[in-house]
């Protein structure tokens, strides 16, 4: 298992969809994620594998790279 361990766009991302963390775990859990990975996710975690990232992206609708903060890069 690989990790990721950057700072996160995702809290602001969901933010601007004008969703609550709530509705993002929820869209995350339909695409098959589980709900504490997505709450890692919602609170701004990229500690996670990254076939959660590729969902959270798809969730999101959304490149990988644009849910990874530009100062860190990738």
């Amino acid at each position: 298992m690989y990790n990721v361990d950057m700072n996160s766009n995702i809290p602001k991302l969901i933010e601007q969809k004008g969703w609550s963390r709530k509705e993002f775990v929820a869209r995350c859990g339909l695409a098959g994620m589980s709900m504490s990975t997505a709450y890692r996710l919602a609170r701004g975690s990229l500690s996670v594998e990254f076939r959660s990232l590729l969902s959270a992206a798809k969730v999101l609708e959304m490149n990988v790279t644009e849910l990874i903060d530009e100062q860190d890069g990738i």
